[in-house]
């Protein structure tokens, strides 16, 4: 009995330094549908997106090679510098992860980037074409601005501060 309970001791440690723990937690029930997922960043840290309910969140959805995702990549890390307050997630798709990795770099974006290759979180949030955002609310709310819409600085600078 010690033994086991001594392993599962281990394990739970182990699941806590290594933030599996939250990837494999139950899915919150105040959580949206949009937000009931696990992925990856590309820096290969796990991700799950029911972490982010109950708080404002901003979702920018991007690819690599897109003129308007290079258009938006300078303005989008710095508004999300601005505020600290509000956690934004980059989810780029259709490409590699390479050509991904440089559109980050390039442009400095110092907040989790999920690789989306497989496009499941662009299904979830509806995303057809980039770029896109996804304003999560503290209530739960998700209110989505799609290719055809795009937005300035301070358009999405507004946005954000309308979430606090």
């Amino acid at each position: 009995m010690r033994l086991i309970r001594l392993f599962q001791i281990l394990v739970a440690a182990l699941a806590l330094t290594t933030g599996f723990a939250a990837v494999s937690a139950p899915a919150r029930a105040d959580a949206p549908e949009q937000l009931q997922f696990s992925a990856t960043t590309l820096d290969g840290r796990d991700i799950a997106g029911a972490s982010y309910a109950g708080k404002p969140a901003v979702f920018w959805f991007w690819a690599p090679w897109c003129p308007f995702c290079n258009q938006e990549g300078p303005f989008v890390g710095k508004v999300a510098a601005q505020h600290p307050g509000v956690p934004f997630v980059g989810v780029a798709s259709r490409s590699d992860a390479g050509a991904m990795n440089d559109f980050v770099n390039k442009y400095g974006l110092d907040f989790p980037q999920i690789d989306d290759s497989s496009g499941e979180i662009w299904g979830k949030f509806g995303v057809t074409w980039q770029p896109a955002f996804a304003f999560v609310s503290s209530s739960g709310n998700v209110d989505m601005v799609k290719f055809g819409d795009l937005l300035t600085e301070d358009q999405l600078n507004d946005r954000v501060a309308a979430l606090h």
